[in-house]
């Protein structure tokens, strides 16, 4: 028996012994042991989304016609004077000022395409160009021959309207023009 109760308290040290070897923390306020937090990973999805916006064209967009000189009429000897409608706009006299939308000017070209490059002043590289807010313009010292009359609306600061608002004629200046010369 003597063995039996020797076995057992060295089995009793040695279970001391080796719960004595597990430390925990200290108990926080409450008497309670704050669980262990574990950092775990997180994966956020990340969602991308393409938007494609295109201009949207009003139900009645700006538009402007040259009423004359006709397409391929005779103007002239060297003066004439281009005629256009405008519709769905507000021609204003603020040329060079802050873009307000739905107004604008008028630029005239004379052996020009009108530009229309969106964000870019439309002056054209060659030929002659004329701004105002008025719906009639006259080309002088015009020289005999065919040229190229372009109008075009522009916003205040010269851009032009997206989309653009252009025409186009073809007019033949002076009776040399008429009759196959210049």
């Amino acid at each position: 028996m003597k063995k039996t109760v020797s076995l057992l308290l060295i089995l009793l040290l040695l279970l001391i012994v080796l719960l004595g070897g597990c430390t925990t923390e200290p108990a926080g306020p409450g008497g309670t042991q704050p669980p262990t937090l574990t950092s775990t990973p997180t994966i956020t999805p990340v969602i991308t989304t393409t938007v494609t916006t295109t201009p949207t064209v009003p139900a009645n967009p700006p538009r402007v016609r040259i009423l004359s000189p006709e397409d391929v009429g005779i103007a002239g000897p060297t003066n004439f004077t281009v005629t256009v409608a405008v519709e769905n706009f507000q021609l204003v006299d603020a040329l060079g000022g802050a873009n307000v939308p739905g107004e604008g000017h008028l630029h005239y070209f004379l052996d020009a395409e009108a530009p229309t490059s969106p964000g870019v002043p439309a002056i054209p590289a060659t030929g002659r160009y004329a701004p105002t807010a008025n719906t009639t313009y006259t080309w002088t010292d015009v020289p005999g021959g065919y040229h190229i009359v372009a109008v075009e609306l522009v916003n205040n600061d010269h851009t032009p309207l997206v989309p653009p608002a252009t025409d186009t004629n073809t007019v033949i200046v002076g009776r040399e023009g008429a009759e196959g010369g210049g």
